[in-house]
């Protein structure tokens, strides 16, 4: 007579998890609505993607033009970018194991499709921390070693994202050095989700 395994209990730290990414994606996020229906749905999460991406560098390539309010608004509208962009992707590649794949695209560019939706997503939180880090050089411009101008805030971006930490620009106050430390985190985070993606992408054409 063999014994019962004992029912174990479900995870608290997925299950909580799971839930906050759940209610953040349904009050926090702008694709919220592409999702309610399939039709037509690849290409209206494309065309918002594309719209957002130049809105993004837009706003990077005026912030010096506008007073520190209009600044203000432009940074939290980066800050939504980048938490959509977790949210999104943490969904879909962690907590659903790839299952976007499998509701609405094509079985043959599902690769494809990943890689260049990753890459206009990595665009954006690029563009966010390159407004945030512009922004502060403007109005607080001390922050820095130096002057930052838009080409030196996307390069900054860019250095901390990869990791490098070439070191030719500095931060010196708290918030630079927050938003630096912020940036080095999230960047192990995207390694994750490149990883989940790929690996989703992988056994769904096993499917």
């Amino acid at each position: 007579m063999t014994e019962k395994d004992p029912e174990e209990s479900p995870s608290i730290l997925v299950s909580t998890a799971a839930s906050t990414v759940s209610f953040c994606m349904k009050y926090l996020t702008l694709y919220r609505g592409l999702f309610q229906n399939n039709k037509n749905l690849i290409r209206r999460v494309e065309v918002l993607s594309l719209i957002l991406c130049a809105v993004s560098l837009v706003m990077l390539c005026t912030v010096h033009y506008f007073p520190y309010w209009v600044g203000a608004i432009f940074c939290i509208f980066m800050a939504q970018r980048v938490l959509e962009f977790f949210l999104v992707y943490t969904q879909n590649f962690i907590f659903q194991k790839g299952v976007v794949f499998s509701k609405f695209y094509d079985r043959i560019h599902r690769g494809e499709w990943f890689i260049l939706m990753f890459g206009l997503s990595i665009f954006q939180v690029v563009i966010a921390f390159s407004v945030w880090y512009r922004t502060i050089t403007i109005h607080f411009p001390d922050s820095f070693n130096r002057h930052l101008e838009i080409i030196d805030c996307v390069y900054f971006t860019v250095d901390t994202l990869t990791t490098l930490g070439l070191g030719d620009i500095a931060p010196v106050s708290m918030l630079p050095k927050v938003l630096v430390i912020t940036q080095g985190v999230l960047t192990y985070f995207t390694i994750i989700i490149v990883f989940s993606g790929l690996n989703s992408v992988h056994f769904s054409e096993k499917d």
